[in-house]
């Protein structure tokens, strides 16, 4: 009687940990990264959001990798440097935006607009 409850046990805790794996694999993967270009509050620049379904991951109202806190001049110039960003979370590299970055991507030469 005390092995058939032992083997019960057994079985219902292994049923738990395979349900509680389960969960958490799938909460990570349903995980849909997106950007979102927003209109800064402060000389109507452009900056975006990272998300991760509806939850904010990234909020990046300024240029990053540059002194001061200047937007983007153009709501493309935010959407390329939020979709680099957002192409090296999915890749799960290193997604520190760079001067250099800035400047491959960027068509508005973000770095001497910002001086």
């Amino acid at each position: 009687m005390n092995m058939k409850k032992n083997k019960s046990i057994l079985w219902l805790t292994l049923a738990i940990c395979m349900l509680i794996s389960f969960f958490l694999y799938h909460r990570h993967e349903a995980c849909r990264y997106s950007l979102q270009i927003i209109e800064t509050e402060n000389e109507g620049g452009y900056g975006y959001r990272i998300l991760c379904g509806d939850r904010v991951v990234i909020c990046q109202p300024y240029i990053p990798s540059l002194p001061g806190r200047k937007g983007f001049a153009s709501e493309e110039d935010a959407r390329r440097v939020g979709n680099l960003v957002l192409e090296r979370i999915r890749s799960g590299s290193d997604f520190t935006i760079s001067a250099s970055d800035l400047e491959q991507v960027t068509e508005t030469n973000v770095l001497y607009r910002a001086h």
